[in-house]
C-alpha cells in the first residue's frame, strides 16, 4: 500500500478478514496484509467467504492515515463493525454532550483510543501508546461515517437485516447537524 497517497487528507477504508486465515501475531503484519485481509469493496456473493452467516463476528480492519502517517493500520485487526461503533460514541460523547475528552477500548483487545477535542476545528486522536495525531474534525467525521455506513449497510444486507445498525446511522446524523 503506498502511504505517501495520505499526504495532504484524512483517508478511511475498511477491508475485512478472510476465513480461515491464521493470524497469530498482529506485530510486522502491516507490509504482509494481502493473504489476510480485504477491502470491503466486494460482491454481495463474496461476503459469504468474510463473515459467519449471522453476521455477528466481523473481524477486520479500519484503516486510517492522516496528514502522512497511518495512524490505524493491519495490526490493529478486530470486530470491525463494533469498532466503527465505538467511534461513533466516542464522536456523540464529544459533540453531542460536549465532552472534552472521550476513551474507550478495542472490542476484543486492550488497546485504548483517546480522542480529544482541540479547539472547535481539530480533534486529536491516540492510539495505544503511539503518538498522537491532530485531525480535522469535520473531515475525520465525514470521512469515518461514509465508511461506517458502507460497512454496516453491507453486513445487514448481508444477513438481511435492515435495522440492524439503525441506531449508528441515527447517531450520525445528529452528530452532522453538529458540523454544519
Amino acid at each position: 500500500m503506498d502511504y505517501s497517497l495520505y499526504q495532504n487528507s484524512v483517508h478511511f477504508k475498511t477491508f475485512l478478514r478472510k476465513k480461515p486465515s491464521l493470524l497469530l501475531r498482529r506485530e510486522g503484519l502491516d507490509p504482509q496484509w494481502n493473504p489476510y485481509f480485504l477491502l470491503a469493496q466486494i460482491q454481495d456473493e463474496e461476503l459469504s467467504n468474510f463473515l459467519e452467516p449471522d453476521g455477528f463476528y466481523v473481524e477486520g480492519v479500519i484503516f486510517l492515515a492522516g496528514y502522512g502517517r497511518v495512524i490505524l493500520s493491519f495490526q490493529h485487526w478486530d470486530l470491525v463493525d463494533q469498532l466503527y461503533a465505538y467511534f461513533i460514541n466516542a464522536l456523540e460523547e464529544l459533540l453531542l454532550e460536549k465532552k472534552q475528552n472521550t476513551t474507550f477500548y478495542f472490542p476484543d483487545q486492550p488497546l485504548k483510543v483517546q480522542l480529544t477535542r482541540k479547539g472547535l476545528h481539530s480533534i486529536v486522536l491516540q492510539v495505544g501508546t503511539d503518538r498522537s495525531k491532530s485531525l480535522p474534525l469535520k473531515e475525520f467525521c465525514i470521512l469515518l461515517f461514509k465508511e461506517a455506513r458502507y460497512c454496516f449497510a453491507r453486513i445487514a444486507s448481508f444477513v438481511n437485516d435492515r435495522k440492524r445498525y439503525a441506531w449508528g446511522e441515527d447517531k450520525m446524523v445528529a452528530i452532522e447537524k453538529c458540523l454544519f
